[in-house]
């Protein structure tokens, strides 16, 4: 780990954002639907503090539960790598950082009343976020690491980890479904329906109540060209983003290229997974 502190220390890494952003999906998929809070009756706040062993045993919560804390170990362990931390130190934070997540996670299905807190499950994130934080070393070993930073030294800018980052989380942001293909970004409905919910029985917000029922009821469908516009504004915004990030040249064109061919097979796979596959191409 010596000469990597040497090549890789400098440079801000994009596996900081990228395990924030892991940690985030993390948080999303043990807590949700985030509703019906409640602390459990008859229960002192001590034992919340043990999990228990669950009764029954299905495959696929298994497999999951081992897989998905893979990514935030390799992550974990590749920043701390990538900012001149010892090996012993990047694995010890990858697996503390892990276990102790899916440990807050656990606890607190104890207050959802949808979530079901397990031994299992925690042991098996943990093991998860070990595995993963073993195949960073891994990669090390077989000189992977230092083949992906020398060839991101060959097409991006020096400090561009956070646009490199943005640019990785665009594909998948494109996998939920859009009122306009390409069109990620569309919170205003979002923000209406909560800031509505929170001003339902404040008197004195009336008149900002009305004014978000009317905005809400104003909204009218695109036309072709509002909608041909807000396309092309969608694949416009990561092609700008790879020009900043990208040294100046052919680079730059190949990147563009390549974001309209990961838009549309990005774009493909989610009608796929939401519609079936017959209307792929709609």
């Amino acid at each position: 780990s010596g000469p990597m502190r040497g090549t890789m220390g400098t440079h801000r890494s994009s596996a900081v954002p990228l395990g924030w952003a892991w940690v985030a999906l993390i948080v999303y998929a043990s807590l949700f639907p985030f509703e019906g809070w409640r602390w459990p009756p008859g229960v002192a706040a001590w034992e919340l503090l043990h999990l228990p062993w669950p009764r029954y045993f299905i495959p696929f919560d298994i497999t999951s539960n081992l897989l998905a804390y893979a990514p935030l170990g390799f992550l974990l362990c590749l920043a701390r790598l990538r900012h001149g931390a010892t090996l012993a130190a990047a694995l010890a934070t990858a697996l503390l950082a892990g276990a102790g997540l899916s440990y807050a996670m656990e606890l607190s299905q104890h207050l959802t009343p949808q979530r079901v807190p397990s031994l299992l499950d925690w042991v098996l994130n943990a093991g998860g976020a070990a595995l993963g934080a073993a195949l960073t070393v891994l990669a090390q070993a077989l000189g992977l690491l230092r083949r992906w930073q020398a060839m991101r030294e060959r097409w991006l800018e020096r400090g561009n980890g956070g646009a490199l980052a943005l640019l990785a989380l665009w594909p998948v942001a494109l996998l939920f479904p859009t009122p306009v293909p390409l069109g990620v970004g569309q919170v205003g409905d979002v923000l209406r329906e909560a800031l509505a919910g929170l001003l339902a029985d404040v008197s004195w917000a009336d008149p900002v109540a009305g004014w978000l029922a009317a905005a809400t009821d104003a909204e009218q469908a695109l036309t072709p060209q509002g909608e041909l516009l807000a396309v092309m504004l969608g694949l416009l915004s990561p092609c700008l983003l790879a020009f900043a990030a990208a040294r100046p040249g052919w680079r730059r064109l190949l990147m563009a290229g390549g974001a309209a061919v990961i838009a549309v097979a990005a774009t493909t796979l989610s009608t796929v997974l939401n519609f079936g596959p017959d209307h792929a191409w709609a």
